[in-house]
């Protein structure tokens, strides 16, 4: 278990890193876009397609990973990131006027960006501590004192003699 919750912890900052690039490098690819035969709805679309891959890995990934290493900000980080990307992706309209100097379009980004980061760094804190309690897990009492580190450790109070 601990090894799938590694590795979606590995894809979603893939993902996170990718919608990065993808809102960030955007301005400078605009001129190429109608080239492309690109609209404005591919990018809405791609923001929309992402959340339908980000969810799901940051729900089964951070989920199993609370389960085994108890740190609330796991969790609430990684609510939070999803939730500005899901601000981003379906409220925020890109022509809207959210202010004098401020257009849809930047606050999109800049949202993204946050929800993307904080996302990418729930996985993260939470990669570490599942790799923490995996390490600690292993020097802990009830473990045999030879067993390799590929092996299954027995649960407290079932030690056997041998």
């Amino acid at each position: 278990m601990h090894h799938r919750t590694a590795k979606l912890d590995r894809i979603a900052v893939q993902l996170s890193g990718l919608c990065l690039l993808h809102c960030l490098a955007l301005p400078l690819l605009i001129a190429v876009v109608p080239v492309l035969g690109l609209t404005e709805h591919a990018h809405v679309f791609f923001h929309q397609l992402m959340l339908f891959g980000v969810v799901p890995i940051a729900v089964m990934s951070l989920g199993r990973g609370y389960t085994v290493h108890r740190r609330a900000r796991v969790p609430f980080l990684g609510v939070l990131g999803v939730a500005l990307l899901a601000a981003a992706a379906l409220l925020v309209h890109p022509h809207a006027h959210i202010g004098p100097t401020v257009t849809g379009e930047a606050a999109e980004r800049w949202i993204t960006v946050a929800g993307a980061l904080i996302l990418a760094g729930a996985h993260t804190i939470n990669a570490r501590a599942m790799r923490y309690k995996r390490h600690a897990h292993r020097r802990c009492l009830h473990a045999p004192a030879a067993a390799p580190a590929d092996t299954d450790v027995r649960a407290a109070g079932s030690i056997e003699p041998q």
